[in-house]
């Protein structure tokens, strides 16, 4: 691992050899080394033990997102020079996020260019994919490349993913439904929505349990409560700015001790059998840490298969 710094604004990140995911803010069309490319302006982080931490990078890119809306800090208004002048930059134009916007150190704001044949070709025409991209630094600094390329289809990166979560000794999980976009419920709906759901890894933590732990979140949404464990589960379904694979441990005292997640998911509407959501518990793949990634598995398949 090392250090290097581009001439804009004196920024420097260590390199890693190691592949870590970028959550892609926006793309424009560019021209490369080999011809038309697509510049991506993305955040990553550098901290080793986060390189493929999704939801601690998407949390970042949200809120370095509101800071362009209301950049009434020094901070908030470096971020913005900085985004408003890197689409004209050079490749690789890049800024350490101020920890009084992302809340850690260690998170950055990166311009590069990317062969077009590495982004799916749908980005073209107003496709709204965001990634997450899995990448990697070149024998170059400056040269981002790409780990495994993105399907051209929401279906088919969604099945990347899941492959990608079984790589990681992510298993099949039930989960139950808290709340979701009004549109995931439309029979003619096309969007591919978030929606938050409860899960456990822990075996005796019955559907119908569950279910019972999903109505408590209804019950206090939007209430301001004095108590400090209601008032975290409120503040958990209040917010509803989805952040992918972001889960949070619903307090023990609902849970009879056991360990049950409040966890951000995306639906895929063709893994839904009516495609859209008429059913409460959803069949997931789940990663057994704090910090891992939770995937709608298509409903019409065993996850052994």
């Amino acid at each position: 691992m090392g250090l290097f710094s581009w001439p804009f604004g004196r920024a420097k990140h260590p390199v890693t050899e190691k592949p870590f995911m970028a959550i892609p803010i926006t793309f424009w069309e560019a021209e490369g080394q080999m011809g038309r490319a697509w510049a991506m302006r993305f955040v990553f982080t550098t901290l080793p033990d986060r390189l493929q931490d999704v939801a601690f990078i998407h949390a970042a890119a949200i809120d370095l997102l509101h800071t362009l809306k209301d950049a009434k800090t020094a901070a908030a208004r470096r971020v913005r020079r900085h985004i408003d002048s890197s689409a004209w930059y050079a490749d690789s134009t890049c800024l350490e996020a101020p920890v009084e916007v992302v809340g850690s150190s260690g998170l950055w704001i990166r311009v590069s260019k990317l062969p077009r044949q590495d982004i799916p070709a749908s980005v073209g025409s107003g496709d709204d994919w965001t990634g997450p991209l899995l990448v990697r630094f070149a024998a170059r600094p400056r040269d981002l490349r790409v780990v495994e390329r993105p399907a051209e289809t929401t279906v088919g990166r969604a099945r990347q993913r899941i492959e990608r979560l079984r790589r990681r000794g992510a298993s099949p999980v039930l989960a139950a439904l808290v709340q979701a976009n009004y549109g995931l419920f439309d029979p003619n709906g096309a969007d591919n929505l978030p929606c938050m759901v409860v899960f456990s890894h822990d075996d005796s933590v019955t559907v119908d349990e569950l279910d019972a732990i999903a109505e408590r979140f209804g019950v206090v949404n939007c209430q301001p409560q004095s108590d400090p464990d209601l008032a975290a589960i409120s503040e958990m379904v209040t917010n509803e700015t989805a952040v992918m694979y972001r889960r949070r441990r619903v307090p023990m005292r609902f849970t009879d001790g056991r360990l049950v997640y409040a966890a951000d998911l995306w639906i895929t509407r063709e893994f839904l059998p009516d495609g859209y959501v008429s059913a409460r518990e959803l069949l997931c793949l789940a990663e057994p840490t704090d910090r891992g990634g939770l995937e709608l598995f298509p409903q019409d398949e065993h996850p052994g298969d």
